[in-house]
């Protein structure tokens, strides 16, 4: 992040324990972990335009109003081998 640079990356590429780990810092520094939901099936999700908020309903039957809506599916949880 440009508000959190890491001038101690152990090397052009980071191995993933290490971008995590960084992540896990940053949340902390911030004091933001009370605002994730990990593990959390979203069933809906819905801008309101008029409100400037999003409507977004889980699986265990919460609903949760919020301004911003961050998803993180983990796209780089998963490795995938490219047709070459």
């Amino acid at each position: 992040y440009s508000f959190a640079q890491n001038p101690n990356w152990s090397s052009a590429w980071a191995p993933g324990s290490e971008m995590y780990e960084y992540c896990r810092d940053v949340v902390d520094k911030f004091g933001v972990r009370d605002k994730f939901r990990f593990g959390v099936k979203v069933l809906s999700s819905t801008y309101d335009a008029q409100r400037n908020e999003w409507i977004t309903e889980t699986a265990d039957g919460t609903t949760y109003i919020s301004r911003y809506l961050i998803n993180a599916s983990g796209s780089l949880s998963e490795a995938t081998w490219p047709d070459i």
